[in-house]
């Protein structure tokens, strides 16, 4: 399997069908890898060692501590005092959502501070919307939150999605705090991520505790 130049032997692929993708990259590619996904300018770069290296020391840019031990980078976020140390960093989302296990968490604080709101704008907002994974469908309702922080970065009076009960037939649960899209920030955040899988950079390599460098 090639990726620009990058040959990659032995691969593990497994076929299902997609409306509008030729395929995902997920975690057997970044495992080991150095990767730039630059939203601003639309490129993905694999990166060498050296390279990567220099955009990890680099003062503008802040390492967010995450762990990969379960194949996706979870990392800790908090609104207000209600944070949680499982939130995955999906760079292909456009979403902030909470999901039960933190909403049971902080129940009270969810429905005393967090004010009702919606997605989308106009004729198009709506207050309630379904999210489809390749495993099933979740549903969520839009809350605003006066603040977010992921490590040292803040943001305020966001749109969050809360997990709703869900009727359909491929519902699903899962089992983390919730979903970060940075697709949703990336403007605050100068556009960019980094993320260091299997690499030197963050943690031990032995636990897979890596580090996601996002620009701040």
């Amino acid at each position: 399997m090639t990726i620009g130049p990058l040959a990659l032997s032995n691969v593990s692929a497994l076929v299902t069908p997609f409306a509008d993708l030729d395929g995902i990259l997920g975690y057997d590619f970044f495992l080991g890898h150095v990767v730039h996904v630059d939203y601003a300018a639309q490129r993905v770069e694999v990166m060498t060692p050296d390279a990567a290296r220099s955009v990890f020391a680099d003062s503008r840019n802040t390492v967010v501590p995450a762990s990969f031990d379960e194949g996706i980078p979870l990392v800790h976020a908090a609104f207000g005092s209600a944070s949680g140390d499982r939130f995955a960093l999906d760079t292909g989302s456009q979403s902030l959502y909470v999901f039960e296990p933190f909403e049971l968490r902080y129940a009270h604080e969810i429905a005393t501070r967090w004010t009702p709101s919606s997605f989308g704008s106009g004729t198009r907002s709506h207050a309630v919307e379904e999210e489809n994974y390749l495993e099933g469908s979740v549903v969520v309702g839009a809350r605003q939150v006066s603040s977010f922080q992921l490590g040292p970065a803040v943001f305020k009076n966001l749109t969050v999605g809360v997990q709703l009960g869900n009727a359909r037939s491929d519902a699903i649960d899962i089992p983390i705090d919730g979903i970060i899209g940075p697709t949703r920030w990336r403007c605050s955040t100068g556009g960019s991520t980094t993320t260091a899988g299997g690499s030197p950079y963050g943690g031990t390599t032995a636990s897979r505790r890596e580090a996601a460098g996002v620009r701040v």
